[in-house]
């Protein structure tokens, strides 16, 4: 049951983030650093949902974190959208000792 829980939740992130990608990509008038930091936490946000070693909800968080980072270089707000992909933090969790 856990399992699927997992697996719908990382299915709602990865939906999400394909939408996002869709609707903001035409408009998005990124600089250079804003895209950097994007492909590198896009990156990261799939590498984790992948492996589910970040719990969905943190993924779903640092998702929104994104996409508001997104908004804020497309309105001109470089700084502010570096802080914000800057405050995104992804940790595994401890992997589980096998008995």
């Amino acid at each position: 049951m856990r399992n699927h829980l997992k697996i719908g939740l990382w299915s709602l992130v990865l939906a999400a983030t394909i939408i996002g990608a869709t609707l903001s990509s035409p408009t998005r008038a990124g600089t250079p650093a804003c895209a950097k930091q994007d492909l590198r936490l896009v990156t990261l946000i799939e590498r984790h949902g992948e492996d589910q070693d970040v719990a969905g909800k943190k993924l779903f968080e640092a998702y929104l974190a994104v996409m508001a980072a997104r908004k804020a270089c497309a309105q001109g707000r470089e700084g502010e959208a570096l802080a914000l992909y800057d405050s995104i933090t992804l940790i595994s969790a401890p992997a589980r000792a096998s008995r």
